[in-house]
């Protein structure tokens, strides 16, 4: 396990140098560092070092500090508007249309009106 220990040491030392790198370039926004640095891993996969982050420039790290900003704000967004009804209670009802000999099942959440389930 202390291989284990140093190796996991190592990545967290490695992380912060990479964050203060970052903070250096500009980049002074905590929440964007880790999709930062996973944007520059899908691009460059073997290793991402300060070399790497050097290599896209200031303005380069950046604009892709602008693009994960966008990001994190639109997942934030969906998050919020699915949070409180994803935590509503559902219930599967059965509608019947007589007149046209017809039934089907609908999922109804508590709080949602016909209107909103026919939309």
């Amino acid at each position: 396990t202390s291989n284990k220990d140093d190796n996991h040491n190592h990545d967290n030392e490695e992380q912060k140098l990479m964050s203060e790198h970052l903070i250096r370039m500009g980049v002074t926004d905590l929440v964007l560092h880790k999709p930062l640095l996973k944007a520059v891993a899908s691009v460059f996969p073997n290793n991402v070092t300060l070399t790497t982050l050097d290599s896209l420039g200031k303005e380069g790290i950046q604009a892709l500090a602008a693009a994960c900003q966008r990001e994190v704000e639109e997942q934030q967004k969906k998050n919020k508007n699915t949070t409180p009804s994803a935590k509503r209670k559902s219930r599967q009802v059965l509608v019947q249309v007589p007149h046209h000999r017809s039934e089907f099942k609908v999922v109804w959440k508590q709080g949602t009106s016909f209107l909103d389930i026919a939309k």
